[in-house]
């Protein structure tokens, strides 16, 4: 999971709800961005940061690796 530390949409109570509440699920991992808003990860968005995007990518495509192994 992936959080925009200043997400417009989700104020920092509900954040750190989240965060209490799935930290001892294995299945998630959740990664906070401190200073990007929503949707920082898509391309042409008003709050785009190419960084943390490509960041937020390699995470996601290690947990499915990591996570979605051939059997």
């Amino acid at each position: 999971m992936h959080l925009a530390g200043e997400d417009e949409f989700m104020d920092k109570a509900s954040q750190a709800t989240i965060n209490k509440e799935l930290a001892d699920n294995a299945h998630i991992k959740i990664h906070t961005y401190p200073s990007r808003n929503h949707a920082f990860a898509r391309p042409n968005g008003d709050h785009y940061d190419s960084k943390d995007a490509e960041t937020a990518k390699a995470r996601t495509v290690a947990f499915f690796k990591e996570h979605l192994k051939d059997k």
